[in-house]
């Protein structure tokens, strides 16, 4: 049986007889990084529904709050695409330059942020204009914006701090210094705090966003490369060199409570609210291993495809879509067609495999109605 037209027929992870239902109106836009094009599926029949062209490849897309509306970088040629779900076509685009990556909806909702080479650029969502361009010492190397509160924060390269800048006065209000170079860095969800990965320490550091001073320093077994929030975003969940582990931090009680297998090489993550489970790619083994959050068991190990280099769940909890990379596909599997207990070294069963295009690497879902 071929794969790209598998569809597991094995009881193994089944739920019963209970059937999945797909997503009315829901599509799924997919970034190809080769190619120019964003893939449009249709996640009611899990099909390829149409290609909407760009000048430049795509490199990141996200959705509006609404879902309405989907905006796509391409990073070559540094522009910011507007794309309506309903018609699937860009309908306006701005320059933010050359380079532009990190792409953010602030908590006001009514502003877009990235960064783009020395500088983060805010973009005004009404008229999709460049409202402001914030100077940065250097180039940042890892960016990300607080989901309560009017801040935004990157690593900066070639140094030990991080700035965090203030989006209502649109200013770099301090720099925090760290014991060593920042990588990977989020806000928690109140945006009180910020974690910073230290990858040369293999070390979390939780810094205070009012004052920049350190909060608490969080040892590792791992290196902390790859960032995930729990779908209740009470847990972290890291990833990196050092094991075939994902790392579970409670950052708000400032304890890294376990290290788990997760797979060979685990690399990017995403996480379910109901059920919770956790996603976990294994690019060098083509294989996506889940884990479920509230037992830290494993409950399953999909192979998808090859490369998955990204995940996303859907809006409902009901799907991870696996993008992979290298064979040009995105797999999807079902929530609901994993047990709570399964033999490690049995496979859950893939629900869907459809092509996307060339090197998919970042998926958005919008709505249409």
């Amino acid at each position: 049986m071929r794969r790209r037209h598998f569809i597991a027929a094995t009881g193994v992870g089944l739920t019963g007889c209970a059937r999945t239902e797909p997503s009315v109106n829901s599509y799924a836009f997919v970034a190809n990084s080769e190619g120019r094009a964003i893939a449009v599926i249709d996640l009611a029949v899990f099909a390829l529904a149409g290609r909407i062209p760009l000048a430049a490849d795509p490199t990141e897309v996200l959705a509006s709050p609404g879902r309405r509306i989907i905006y796509a970088l391409s990073a070559a040629d540094g522009f910011l695409h507007e794309v309506s779900v309903a018609k699937r076509q860009v309908t306006r685009r701005v320059a933010v330059g050359v380079g532009a990556r990190g792409l953010h909806i602030a908590s006001d909702q009514t502003t877009l942020c990235l960064v783009n080479k020395h500088q983060m650029v805010i973009v005004g969502r009404k008229n999709l204009d460049v409202l402001a361009r914030v100077k940065l010492p250097t180039a940042p190397t890892d960016f990300d914006v607080s989901p309560e509160t009017q801040h935004a924060v990157c690593s900066l390269a070639g140094t030990d701090e991080i700035a965090i800048i203030d989006l209502d006065t649109r200013l770099l209000v301090r720099r925090a210094k760290l014991s060593s170079a920042a990588g990977t860095l989020r806000f928690l969800k109140n945006g009180q705090w910020i974690v910073v990965g230290l990858p040369g320490e293999r070390l979390l550091s939780v810094i205070d966003t009012k004052t920049g001073g350190l909060v608490v320093d969080l040892p590792l077994a791992i290196r902390p490369d790859r960032f995930c929030f729990s779908g209740d975003l009470g847990q972290l969940f890291v990833t990196g060199e050092g094991a075939d582990a994902v790392a579970i931090v409670y950052p708000f009680q400032s304890q890294v409570a376990a290290t788990l297998l997760a797979g060979h090489q685990p690399g990017a993550m995403a996480a379910s609210l109901n059920p919770s489970y956790l996603f976990v790619a294994n690019p060098t083994s083509d294989a996506v291993t889940v884990i479920d959050v509230p037992t830290q068991r494993i409950v399953g190990a999909v192979p998808v495809g090859q490369g998955p280099a990204n995940i996303i769940v859907t809006p409902d909890d009901q799907f991870a879509l696996v993008l992979n990379q290298t064979s040009g596909d995105m797999a999807v599997l079902s929530t609901s067609r994993f047990t709570k207990v399964i033999r490690r070294d049995r496979s859950a069963p893939l629900f869907h495999l459809i092509p996307v295009g060339s090197a998919p690497v970042s998926a958005a879902i919008g709505m249409s109605t």
